[in-house]
């Protein structure tokens, strides 16, 4: 089997796993206030998060009051099954908000799925966050042809960074063979040797630098010519129907960002503690780089790069993607 046709057997996963969702999500009740055609503008809200993640920033803007001064009861809920658990709490009415990179959003948006980017979240960072690195006998993007390398998901976000890598340097990134391994099992399947090269997060990619590992990439950004990576979420009629709520939401993420770059080891005490999240241990080494500002040319960017790594298929238009504030 070659590396393309695992890719477009787990492409068919992927939507069936989507519309699975969705077909779930409308075949169940309206759920809690602030569900599909409910208002929440004074009410509680509920934020999925995927545990080791990217959302700390949220996670700080509770810790510092932000939330609850802007008049917003705000609790977080751990995500264990990702995007598809993500988007049939938000269809449901049990989750109000949730973070995702935008090529899920993408790819949602394909299949029906009405859960758009209204702000940004992750940027890609200059340190040493998310990473491409390799075993130590390749030291050179050309040596990764043919080769195993080992994502948190295939058919993602994630293979788009590294195609798009492979080819700014002359690589036939359809050779590459992408094998899902998930967050904390990728370190070990490349110090097995079962893949040559990984996208690893921190604090993995620091770990595997330190054992001698070599470092392809830090930051992913000048070859998707955006540096943002993920959005915060919701169902487009909740957002339509809670405008108030949504900008003061927007607003406490700016004032937590604010804080995380002037105080970045308070701020990463206080992330610990999680709001009874119980975050992964290794979440406050994971300083991610975060921003509210996001556009339309960065979602257009997303489809133009998700067509042609093929990983997304038809249309999808930016109206489907993103619905700002307003």
């Amino acid at each position: 089997m070659t590396a393309r046709k695992t890719r477009a057997i787990v492409v068919g996963g992927l939507s069936a796993g989507l519309l699975l969702a969705a077909a779930a999500c409308s075949s169940g009740g309206g759920g809690s206030s602030g569900g599909a055609g409910g208002s929440n503008s004074g009410g509680h809200i509920t934020i999925g998060v995927a545990a080791g993640t990217g959302p700390a920033n949220a996670l700080l803007a509770q810790q510092l009051g932000y939330f609850k001064s802007a008049g917003l009861d705000i609790s977080f809920k751990p995500l264990n099954g990702g995007g598809a658990e993500a988007v049939a709490g938000m269809q449901s009415g049990s989750l109000q908000i949730a973070e995702s990179n935008v090529v899920s959003v993408i790819q949602g948006a394909q299949h029906g799925i009405k859960t758009p980017c209204f702000t940004g979240g992750v940027q890609f960072r200059d340190d040493v966050g998310t990473t491409l690195e390799s075993d130590k006998t390749i030291t050179q993007p050309s040596q990764l042809a043919g080769q195993s390398i080992g994502v948190v998901s295939t058919n993602s976000a994630n293979t788009v960074m590294i195609d798009a890598y492979l080819d700014a340097h002359g690589v036939d990134y359809k050779s590459v063979h992408y094998v899902a391994t998930g967050t904390s099992n990728t370190l070990a399947a490349l110090e097995s040797g079962s893949v040559q090269g990984a996208e690893l997060v921190s604090p993995y990619s620091r770990q595997y630098l330190a054992d001698g590992g070599h470092l392809l990439v830090k930051n992913f950004g000048p070859y998707v010519k955006t540096p943002i990576f993920a959005c915060w979420t919701a169902q487009s009629s909740w957002l339509s129907s809670n405008g108030a709520a949504v900008k003061k939401f927007v607003a406490a993420l700016n004032k937590a960002d604010t804080y995380y770059y002037a105080h970045p080891s308070q701020a990463a005490a206080l992330i610990s503690k999680g709001d009874g999240l119980k975050p992964d241990a290794n979440m406050p080494d994971v300083n991610f780089t975060y921003s509210t500002a996001i556009s339309e040319s960065v979602i257009q960017t997303w489809i133009d790069l998700g067509k042609k790594y093929g990983v997304l298929t038809g249309n999808p238009t930016v109206a489907q993607v993103y619905q700002p504030v307003s």
